[in-house]
């Protein structure tokens, strides 16, 4: 059986062009209803899990008693009520020391829909003048889900990617005449 040139470039490109369209297409995101602010399953180091928590950082001095230091609050909640306990692992960079605080434990287990707990941390080093950073991770189990968020503050949030960008978008509105 003798294959024509034509029949064999099209078989050529045909294989192309199918080889081309399965690793070329990005990973769809699912499609959400308005209602439904629950992101879908990503994969981290602890295996496939919910981003369903969410979490917010403040930063303030700390009281006078701790002169330098810094108090750290993860402001922590649920787009649902949820039962049990969140579980909780602090990171501290590069010469960021603990003064007072538990870097693991867990919250209590009781959380009403998007009303935020709050995990404190007082620290030194974690001052404007150094780029230092802290990170978080919170994770829970419900009906057989990991339900897990991770996040990292800079103590040069003025100089962080998501600031700067934040900026450009503001600048952009600005120019167009749209307020958010």
């Amino acid at each position: 059986m003798s294959v024509k040139k034509p029949q064999l470039i099209f078989l050529i490109i045909a294989t192309l062009a199918y080889f081309q369209n399965f690793y070329s297409k990005p990973s769809k995101q699912l499609q959400r209803g308005f209602a439904s602010q629950v992101p879908i399953s990503q994969y981290s180091h602890r295996g496939i899990v919910d981003r369903s928590i969410e979490l917010k950082f403040k930063t303030e001095p700390a009281e006078k008693k701790f002169s330098s230091s810094m108090e750290i609050t993860a402001l922590v909640s649920m787009p649902f009520a949820f039962e049990g306990q969140l579980q909780y692992k602090w990171t501290l960079g590069q010469e960021v020391r603990l003064v007072e605080g538990d870097l693991t434990g867990s919250t209590e287990s009781v959380f009403q829909r998007d009303v935020p707990k709050e995990i404190k941390l007082i620290v030194n080093g974690f001052d404007k003048n150094s780029l230092r950073h802290i990170g978080i991770e919170v994770w829970a189990e419900r009906n057989g889900r990991r339900l897990f968020v991770d996040g990292l503050i800079s103590s040069q949030q003025e100089q962080s990617f998501e600031d700067i960008v934040q900026h450009v978008e503001k600048m952009k509105a600005e120019k167009l005449g749209i307020h958010k």
